[in-house]
């Protein structure tokens, strides 16, 4: 081998690092065109008292100077469905080039759970494009996960509780006095008119 082989070898390497490297590029633009947003939990963590339920808003953007087209994304549910459910009607969700939409999701705690279990949730986010077949076909991805903790009612929310019970009860009792008021009258009314027939 000579020397100009050498520098024709040298530059076919250098060709190739340099197209890898745009490639490389590409492909994470490509992969950042879009984003979510999930809703603030300390330490990924998310606490609940047995039975209990939230709704939690995740944002899903198409935003930013990687957005060049209208894009649709498919939210998936891999792990954790047997506590969380998407709410929305539909879990792909159209975002126009440079806008936002929102993805909804409830957690909810079994009412049987046990004090300190765990659950994970882990959400998948998709770009997805339809085929002449109707079928989906996949392009970049992005995950959310975090943890579901059952813990011990908060002594704010028993104190929540204690006054919903407080107010159900005096609703109740205002409409067992007037229902008994009206009875009375009822009767009242009815006795009048049989004393005044004899």
């Amino acid at each position: 081998m000579d020397c100009a082989d050498n520098i024709k070898m040298d530059e076919k390497i250098k060709f190739i690092y340099a197209a890898g490297l745009a490639l490389i590029i590409l492909l994470t633009a490509l992969a950042s065109a879009f984003a979510i947003s999930a809703p603030y939990m300390e330490n990924k963590t998310l606490k609940l008292y047995p039975g209990q339920s939230q709704n939690l808003e995740f944002v899903l953007q198409n935003v930013g100077g990687d957005a060049i087209e209208d894009i649709r994304i498919k939210a998936t549910i891999l792990e954790g469905s047997e506590i969380a459910k998407i709410t929305d009607s539909n879990d792909v969700y159209e975002i126009p080039k440079g806008e936002m939409t929102k993805m909804n999701l409830k957690v909810s705690a079994p009412s049987d759970a046990k004090i300190g279990d765990m659950h994970k949730i882990k959400l998948g986010f998709g770009t997805v494009t339809s085929s002449p077949t109707g079928a989906f076909a996949f392009g970049s991805s992005i995950n959310q996960w975090f943890n579901v903790v059952v813990e011990e009612k908060t002594a704010e929310q028993k104190q929540q509780n204690q006054k919903l019970i407080y107010i159900i009860g005096l609703v109740a009792l205002i409409l067992l006095i007037v229902m008994v008021v009206w009875f009375w009258k009822k009767k009242k009314v009815e006795i009048e008119g049989s004393s005044k027939v004899l």
